[in-house]
């Protein structure tokens, strides 16, 4: 199978708007890559009850942020942070996952730079699309294509 991985950011949506743009783009797997899983101000995006609501709602979801989150100490060529990625790429031909993390902006977070730029090394076919609140995805080698790339393997 060639799905896509998507990312996402919850940002400030409702879980309703946050659920429907999963729905929107066939999401079944959910990976949080938030370091810290918690937000002060989007309680419905803390780690407990996010899994609880995803679960109910028939999503899978798994935490990952300990190892692949944008402050974790693991660098790209760590064996756990590598280790990681390669489960994340063969869960995406498996079903379609979505990596989450809180920026709405892919242009403000790791997941559209460190995560994805490591990810394509990795897995050179891989298709990886950033879901913005409109719904419609961007492509990822199009996005870094127009943004200087703040991480890169071997750095």
């Amino acid at each position: 199978m060639n799905l896509p991985l998507y990312t996402i950011g919850h940002s400030n949506l409702s879980y309703d708007q946050f659920k429907a743009l999963l729905l929107k783009n066939g999401v079944e797997v959910l990976i949080d890559v938030r370091s810290s899983p918690y937000s002060r101000f989007i309680t419905w995006a803390n780690r407990q009850p996010l899994a609880a609501q995803l679960m109910s709602d028939g999503f899978d979801y798994f935490y990952g942020g300990q190892v692949l989150g944008g402050l974790a100490v693991y660098g790209l060529d760590h064996f756990l942070f590598v280790d990681k990625l390669n489960t994340l790429v063969k869960k995406s031909q498996e079903q379609t996952c979505v990596m989450m993390c809180a920026e709405k902006d892919p242009k403000s977070c790791h997941r559209a730079f460190k995560l994805s730029h490591a990810l394509h090394s990795l897995a050179p076919d891989l298709k990886i699309k950033h879901i913005v609140d409109s719904g419609s995805p961007m492509d990822s080698r199009d996005f870094q294509a127009a943004q200087k790339p703040k991480w890169a393997f071997g750095s």
